[in-house]
């Protein structure tokens, strides 16, 4: 046999192993009218998907019309499935417009305009050749930064965008609301969070010499409907525990808070465009006097990574305290920690409501509250990253505001959203 030969044999054993995916999905079959057939359909479809993506070089995506009515179907609408510019699912959460005192919750607003829905990611996301995607029973992606973050959810196309801050305060507002607290993968052995007999599938366990689990990741979406946010097989999987996640639109410099105005990170062309907070909470040039702030109780100048024991953290209008006081740098050194819902500000101010709907701050006594924690520098450029991760205090309202913006790690993940920019609310 010569080369040519051989070569060509090659291009069509892999070119058939690809088509074959591609027909599995074709030849699969459903029952949209039974619930149970469209499960099994959506969780088959899912899995050849995933061999699909997984492929070195990507083949064309198979027709997933199918899929989208299954998921659909299956959910009463609940869920959808949003195809990215190269043909390739993503299951997600469609959470309709709703309202607050001011009127329609921010997150449903970009550049002034209001949306009717905002698509969440089901799952925390998978990437798959340069772009995120919300599938189930995969290990959830970890190790990228911020920036990194955002380029693989912005590529999927207009409207894609790395889950912002503002999303996650009001999924937070509508768990409380709806009175359920939604469980997760954490061993805080704090009650409220800590469901000892409730599991997901293990995907990754790391132990210490002495057999404690230092770090359990899970599949998404693999635990019980406890860990849904809405305490059904139809929401948003594992946002209490897990693994951290990064997201868009808040940052701490200096120990000021910054955001993006409503939800305009949704459009890369607004990622700078950072404003701080006055003291009515008015949006205003970042560096302004007067403006939110975290400050600290307590300093620590030791070059050293550890808790300032004593140390609290609360808001105020000027940072008088620097939890590192030598130097404003990005490195990890002291931090310090409290309970969301022991965060406090100075009893002449008022917490605006812009910073509690943000989740800087307890929005107001009728909102479940577990012993979630707060993680503060407030020296250098913090990113936020949501939800705790397996052996940290978890759930809805905890935050970490202790990493360097440019900070990765095995224990950091993502979500990615999506707004329709074409649809007018």
């Amino acid at each position: 046999m010569n080369l040519k030969k051989f070569f060509t044999i090659i291009i069509l054993v892999l070119a058939i192993g690809k088509i074959s995916f591609a027909q599995s999905i074709d030849e699969l079959t459903v029952n949209l009218d039974d619930k149970d057939s469209c499960k099994n359909y959506i969780a088959a479809v899912c899995s050849e998907t995933v061999k699909l993506l997984s492929e070195e070089n990507l083949p064309p995506a198979p027709d997933y019309g199918l899929l989208c009515r299954a998921v659909e179907k299956f959910s009463d609408g609940k869920n959808v499935v949003i195809l990215d510019e190269v043909g390739y699912p993503s299951i997600m959460v469609k959470i309709p417009a709703f309202k607050i005192t001011s009127g329609i919750h921010p997150m449903f607003t970009v550049k002034g305009k209001n949306y009717s829905c905002v698509y969440f990611s089901k799952y925390e996301n998978i990437i798959f050749h340069g772009r995120a995607y919300s599938l189930p029973n995969v290990e959830p992606a970890t190790n990228l930064d911020i920036d990194e973050a955002r380029q693989v959810c912005s590529v999927k196309g207009r409207g894609w965008h790395l889950a912002s801050d503002i999303e996650y305060g009001g999924i937070a507002l509508l768990c409380s609301n709806q009175g359920f607290y939604p469980h997760g993968n954490t061993n805080t052995n704090i009650s409220e969070n800590f469901y000892p007999n409730e599991h997901g599938r293990v995907v990754v366990e790391k132990r210490a010499p002495d057999g404690k689990i230092l770090i359990r990741k899970t599949a998404t979406g693999s635990g019980p409907v406890t860990w849904a946010h809405d305490g059904t097989e139809h929401g948003i999987y594992d946002l209490n525990g897990n693994v951290w996640e990064m997201a868009e639109g808040i940052r701490l410099i200096n120990g000021e808070i910054q955001v993006l105005r409503d939800n305009n990170g949704v459009l890369p062309e607004c990622w700078n465009d950072w404003k701080a907070i006055d003291k009515r909470g008015k949006l205003v040039k970042v560096g302004s006097k007067n403006t939110w702030k975290f400050d600290s109780t307590k300093s620590d100048s030791l070059n050293k990574f550890q808790l300032i024991e004593g140390a609290t953290p609360f808001l105020f209008l000027q940072r008088k305290i620097s939890m590192y006081p030598p130097e404003d740098t990005n490195r990890n050194y002291g931090y310090v920690t409290c309970k969301f819902k022991d965060l406090r500000s100075d009893k002449n101010l008022e917490v605006p409501a812009i910073l509690r709907l943000h989740s800087v701050f307890p929005f107001d006594d009728k909102i479940i509250l577990t012993d979630d924690v707060l993680w503060i520098r407030n020296y250098g450029t913090r990113r936020v990253m949501k939800g705790g991760i397996w052996g940290y205090s978890a759930g809805m309202f905890g935050a970490s505001f202790a990493g360097a913006w440019n900070d990765s790690s095995p224990g950091m993940g993502f979500r990615s959203a999506f707004i329709d920019l074409e649809e007018r609310g």
